[in-house]
């Protein structure tokens, strides 16, 4: 289990990095080619082409930093892992610049030989 929280904690990092970097291209490759992602009060996002779009979008109208707080790491079998924590997002809103916090749950599946999410559940 150590070695698979470090492979998360890393992907992490990566996908923390990559929002500094306004790079969605980086952020799209953490996820599985058929990922679903379900953000707060939005229609499902399912797909590396709409995945990419989204994280565009998001960097585009405000998202600068991001901090996760990884609550939970567990195992669900030898191809699955489920995280879940609390995401810390700074976001520009012309002058002004907010922190709202938002929980999350994200299943990570081994898909050709890399650890990348698969369902992101935002909330």
């Amino acid at each position: 289990m150590g070695d698979i929280r470090k492979v998360i904690e890393s992907n992490n990092q990566l996908f923390v990095q990559a929002v500094q970097q306004k790079n969605a291209a980086v952020i799209t490759d953490l996820y599985t080619k058929q990922a679903i992602l379900i953000p707060s009060g939005s229609a499902n996002i399912q797909g590396s082409e709409a995945i990419h779009s989204f994280w565009v979008t998001m960097l585009n109208n405000g998202l600068t930093d991001l901090a996760l707080e990884s609550k939970e790491i567990q195992a669900g079998g030898e191809f699955q892992v489920r995280e879940s924590g609390i995401a810390h997002l700074t976001l520009q809103n012309g002058e002004e610049e907010i922190h709202p916090t938002s929980g999350y749950v994200v299943l990570w599946r081994l898909e050709d030989g890399a650890w990348k999410i698969d369902i992101d559940i935002m909330f």
